[in-house]
């Protein structure tokens, strides 16, 4: 009982914004389906007044999350929204494919631009499905650019297939391996969950022990869809499941009223 009492006098410490399910790629076994031709996004007022609510009723609040679909296609409203929440002293992440570094140029520009936001670190996702769209080159620029700019960079690699060597090549690059050495970079690979019935095997994608532990998220995270959706999670699937979905945005308190709401729900 005082464990349960203990889960629910909690609050997020995450507020994940996914203000567009729109990609500059298509990769088959996207968990949003997520492509260049969706168009739902939510507007600059949104995520502002979302991270200032979030500020305001969430006091153990210390991250914003910035993710997709692809968040760097929202260009200056992204960064603007960013250096909102760096502005009342919350750390941020973006998650991104980095497909705007394919010139070193580029990379730099914009690593420049989110340092000036104050952008606490970055998460690049790569890997065999990605890079039919993302070369690896690209993301190299990219966690280079990054790693100048002091920003904390990861790099997350889809599991490789049996034929792909995707992250042992990107491990084998000299600059990448520098970065990994110097402390600038960390790459992990992540969980590719199946979407579509004739999937490429990649093998056993999590331990039976993992499985047991649970999901570290819940009730660690409050999440805001493209639709202006209230979510528990944005682990993978979750759009697929009703009972994630608990909220929306645009009401009195939206935000504390769902996360509040949803201890009820067993």
């Amino acid at each position: 009982m005082d464990l349960y009492k203990n889960i629910f006098n909690q609050h997020p410490k995450t507020l994940t914004l996914i203000p567009t399910y729109r990609c500059t790629a298509a990769c088959k076994e996207c968990c949003f389906e997520s492509n260049p031709n969706l168009k739902t996004t939510l507007h600059r007022e949104e995520m502002i007044a979302s991270i200032d609510e979030a500020y305001l009723a969430f006091p153990d609040l210390l991250l914003v999350v910035f993710t997709g679909g692809e968040c760097f296609t929202l260009k200056e409203i992204l960064y603007k929204s960013i250096l909102h929440a760096t502005e009342k002293g919350l750390k941020t992440r973006c998650v991104t494919n980095g497909y705007w570094a394919k010139l070193p140029s580029k990379a730099n520009e914009i690593a420049n631009k989110i340092s000036d936001s104050g952008l606490t670190e970055i998460n690049f996702s790569t890997g065999v499905d990605h890079q039919q769209y993302v070369d690896e080159q690209t993301i190299i620029n990219a966690v280079s650019a990054c790693a100048k700019y002091g920003i904390k960079t990861l790099v997350t690699i889809e599991k490789d297939t049996f034929e792909s060597s995707c992250r042992r090549s990107l491990e084998c690059n000299e600059a990448v391996a520098n970065l990994v050495r110097l402390g600038n970079l960390i790459i992990q690979s992540n969980t590719w969950m199946p979407f579509k019935s004739d999937y490429v095997d990649r093998g056993d994608q999590i331990s039976k022990n993992d499985l047991r532990s649970g999901c570290e998220q819940i009730f660690e995270n409050i999440v805001i869809t493209p639709h202006g959706r209230i979510s528990s999670c944005c682990g993978l699937t979750f759009e697929h499941i009703p009972e994630m979905k608990i909220g929306k945005i645009g009401n009195v308190d939206s935000l504390k009223n769902a996360y509040i709401n949803q201890q009820n729900d067993f």
